[in-house]
């Protein structure tokens, strides 16, 4: 039985529309949060474990430090660092992915697998010295223990890009319980 729905969504036409099928489904506790920080904020405290669903958005503001200021700006990144460290954290919370982007494996495993050179970037402003090989060396042992996250992926109870579809999935997993 759903409860608590924790609602990512920074848009207010698909927030209203995703709290209207929670509605219609008897399902009126539902918090919702629009920006990385708060959720990230959520998963490091355990306060997620509080919520029996996620509908998440994958393309919703980040938190990027521009010039020692903090600035939003909407990112598929955030959706799938969210999607990161609910898998870093063991969280089994089922998730409905209710976003425009196509497939939401695509900016998981971007993040999940960057290329090296993406890698090595943060690496830049680091006062630690590190030489190539130690820098490659971590790169590796991290894409290694993120192919064994990705395999415990199994949370996700579908994408839905349309308000019917957000229904239809919800109406299956409901009925599923």
């Amino acid at each position: 039985m759903i409860k608590k729905v924790l609602l990512v969504e920074d848009n207010m036409y698909k927030r209203e529309d995703a709290i209207r099928i929670l509605k219609k489904h008897d399902i009126t506790d539902v918090l919702n949060l629009n920006n990385f920080r708060q959720v990230y904020e959520k998963i490091c405290n355990g306060r997620i474990k509080n919520y029996d669903l996620i509908i998440l958005d994958l393309c919703f503001f980040l938190e990027i430090r521009l010039i020692g200021d903090i600035d939003n700006i909407p990112s598929v990144e955030s959706g799938a660092k969210v999607l990161y460290h609910l898998l870093k954290n063991d969280y089994k919370i089922p998730v409905i992915i209710f976003s425009s982007e196509k497939d939401y494996m695509v900016p998981l495993k971007k993040f999940m697998f960057p290329k090296f050179l993406e890698y090595v970037k943060q690496f830049d402003n680091s006062t630690l010295f590190l030489r190539d090989s130690q820098i490659y060396r971590y790169y590796q042992e991290e894409i290694e223990e993120n192919k064994v996250l990705l395999s415990k992926l199994s949370f996700i109870i579908g994408h839905a890009h349309k308000e019917h579809e957000l229904d239809s999935l919800l109406n299956d997993f409901l009925s599923n319980q």
